[in-house]
């Protein structure tokens, strides 16, 4: 089946699943889409690190009159009904060696020459280039599906196309949990035609060129960890540093964890002989914090206070709104987290999942519980009050469960300090926090 870039289930959907997608996150910032031209040919080329999320992500930054079309992996294709759902919404199936065998390998011409009618017809087009996704912060080796389609695209073309290549940053805070933050960033595009030259003499290294192009502006646009020895201790003097300084803006935060990043890497370097110690006190207290279910933050000095009587207060003046949100809004919360720890193994794919659930029940649910008020009072209006109040409800009973969580996490922080553990913990981020301090 041959995608277009312009189908109704797309603009059916769009605005539907944007509103969750938005909803997903605390901080939603994206920047740079005002750089991506409409009616040109341009391939849109993010980092990936949370499967079917930085899709729909990527849709929002573009618009709704801007239809994207994107490659994703094969393997949910196999049912004839969901494959014609997902060329429905512009998805096309990408074939894969190492998991989809080297008999499907030659599919991927057909599905190429389909990216190369989009980009003939001025269509957005998005690959990522990494072709495959990690919950890691860092980028993985490129791979050639995204020259290889902009040079034969312009190749079909008399290499007069003009196609455009945009680096992208999508940059989370938690990328498996709800109400993260989420940054993206744009950079500037590269012009396929500057190379065209370099590829009539050599495609090989005109493919190589753009690559390490590519690679080089997508680094700027997102938070990198470099080291694959040292990710986890860089990693955690990342989270250590931001949540020293207080940092809670997602933007401040990009800013620092660059400069972080970049410091501890160099410091490393200069300090191989003691690299041994700091990894085992690293993992010494992330093991603690995990065992008992806990974060950095609630350790540094930045940790949210809240005072018990306040709390007590809040509960009591709110508690019909939010037993009454909650009644009517938790359900899909519970069953997107039942499905999600029975059935989804790979963690990168577990946001995804949710927001896919949130986004199918909540509306059921809703007019559902609507239509029976309908049904019982006679009135049109009282069910379309009645479904504001859903609504206005149920922002009040989340704000009240994330208080409560952040509470709750604050209190058992305090009662794990008490302990044999939580002082080891307390004194394992003492120790690495003075490292930090020394570059």
């Amino acid at each position: 089946m041959r995608v277009t870039g312009n189908r109704w289930m797309y603009n059916l959907l769009y605005p539907h699943m944007n509103f969750f997608v938005k909803r997903f996150f605390r901080q939603f910032r994206y920047y740079g889409f005002e750089k991506i031209p409409k009616n040109e040919a341009v391939i849109l080329a993010p980092n990936h690190q949370n499967a079917f999320l930085d899709a729909i992500v990527m849709t929002y930054g573009l618009g709704w009159k801007n239809q994207l079309s994107f490659l994703v992996r094969a393997s949910i294709f196999k049912k004839p009904l969901a494959a014609k759902f997902l060329y429905s919404l512009n998805m096309l199936p990408v074939y894969r060696k190492d998991h989809d065998g080297m008999e499907n390998m030659d599919k991927n011409d057909e599905v190429f020459d389909n990216c190369i009618y989009l980009l003939k017809n001025k269509r957005p087009l998005m690959l990522f280039p990494e072709a495959t996704h990690t919950l890691r912060r860092r980028l993985l080796p490129l791979k050639k599906g995204v020259t290889r389609i902009a040079f034969s695209a312009e190749e079909q073309n008399d290499f007069a196309l003009g196609v455009k290549i945009y680096p992208i940053g999508i940059n989370y805070s938690t990328p498996r949990d709800f109400y993260g933050d989420l940054l993206m960033k744009v950079g500037e595009p590269i012009h396929v035609s500057e190379y065209l030259e370099l590829y009539k003499e050599s495609p090989a290294k005109a493919h190589a060129r753009i690559r390490t192009e590519l690679e080089a502006r997508m680094r700027e646009l997102m938070i990198d960890i470099r080291t694959d020895e040292h990710y986890e201790l860089v990693e955690g003097w990342r989270q250590m540093d931001a949540n020293n300084k207080g940092i809670d803006d997602v933007e401040k935060e990009f800013d620092n964890a660059k400069q972080l990043i970049a410091r501890a890497e160099k410091f490393i370097g200069e300090h191989p002989e003691e690299v041994g110690e700091w990894h085992q006190k690293m993992a010494e207290y992330r093991h603690l914090l995990n065992r008992n279910k806990l974060s950095d933050k609630h350790f540094s000095p930045s940790a949210p206070r809240f005072s018990p009587v306040l709390s007590g207060l809040l509960t009591v003046l709110l508690s019909p709104l939010i037993v009454f949100g909650g009644i009517h809004n938790f359900f899909p919360f519970v069953a997107a987290r039942y499905i999600v720890k029975k059935y989804i193994k790979d963690p990168g794919f577990q946001s995804s999942i949710k927001v896919a659930v949130a986004a199918f029940m909540f509306p059921v649910l809703h007019i559902l519980c609507c239509l029976i008020y309908w049904m019982l009072s006679g009135s049109f209006g009282g069910a379309l009050l009645y479904w504001f109040v859903i609504l206005f409800t149920g922002e009040v009973a989340l704000w009240y469960y994330l208080k409560w969580e952040q509470f709750n996490l604050s209190r058992r922080t305090a009662a794990f300090i008490q302990t044999p553990d939580g002082k080891e913990a307390v004194s394992l981020r003492r120790d690495l926090s003075l490292v930090l301090d020394r570059f």
